[in-house]
């Protein structure tokens, strides 16, 4: 059984939090995800509306994990976005055209990978 892990990207602050320990709806649109203080402050940060990336329960090649949002390159050099797919019930690698149509979906389990960034820190990535 794989751990349940989550990160969020703050879309304010264009800073991403690596270790959301709880996940707290107020109302219909206002979603707050407490966080721990990366900044050793102490309690929690509260980000409005932030980008929750769940853990896919895999490491890349180099022992990294791997997140939904995650920009990996496979054994090829070809660059994946990682996504939860809603019909396959699974998480999946997609392979975008630069126009943002989907080209090829794969399972994630399997072609060699590695993590080189994600599309909230690193979208200039899926631009090349």
């Amino acid at each position: 059984m794989r751990p349940i892990k989550f990160r969020a990207w703050d879309k304010w602050g264009k800073k991403m939090y690596q270790e959301v320990i709880s996940i707290n709806i107020i109302g219909v649109n206002g979603t707050y995800h407490s966080v721990n203080n990366p900044e050793g402050l102490g309690g929690l940060l509260n980000i409005d509306g932030a980008e929750l990336q769940q853990f896919t329960g895999l490491l890349d090649k180099n022992g990294k994990e791997i997140y939904e949002g995650d920009i990996i390159k496979n054994d090829i050099d070809r660059l994946w976005v990682i996504e939860w797919d809603k019909e396959l019930c699974m998480f999946c690698q997609i392979l975008y055209s630069t126009t943002g149509k989907i080209l090829e979906r794969m399972d994630l389990r399997f072609n060699a990978k590695e993590v080189i960034g994600n599309i909230y820190e690193n979208p200039e990535l899926l631009k090349e």
